[in-house]
């Protein structure tokens, strides 16, 4: 049985990955590619698997900034994210998403899928280590 220190710094950890995820969505909505990026351990250490795709943390990052630069607009966010705690330093994170991504143009997609991610805890800020991201997309413009 988990003493009561250690349920308060699971209860805490949780509570720091929900707005560690809704800061994630935030920086999306406003188009801050640096924001975005700023999520990820910048570490060899860093793996993003998106649509069968392994990514390293500057792959993701070049990602992120080509797509930021095409769109004006991001809407939606995860759905009923799952966190569990992992220990001290660890928690996952498991959502479907839907988003409505709006570029240049008027073109619009529509985008669904599932995503897991890992953080860790590192000098007392959360940063990605792992994700695994799939898509269903469809044009609806």
């Amino acid at each position: 049985m988990d003493d009561p220190n250690t349920i308060q710094k699971k209860a805490d950890l949780k509570l720091s990955m929900e707005k560690f995820l809704h800061s994630y969505e935030s920086a999306f909505r406003n188009l801050d590619a640096s924001k975005v990026i700023s999520h990820y351990l910048n570490s060899p250490q860093f793996q993003m698997i998106n649509d069968g795709k392994i990514l390293n943390y500057h792959e993701l990052e070049n990602q992120v900034r080509s797509l930021f630069t095409n769109m004006t607009s991001f809407e939606g966010g995860f759905i009923d994210a799952k966190i569990t705690v992992i220990n001290d330093r660890l928690v996952s994170a498991n959502a479907k998403f839907r988003e409505v991504l709006t570029f240049f143009g008027g073109e619009k997609f529509d985008v669904k899928g599932e995503v897991t991610w890992m953080a860790k805890l590192i000098d007392g800020q959360l940063k990605f280590v792992y994700g695994h991201e799939f898509h269903k997309q469809a044009s609806i413009d």
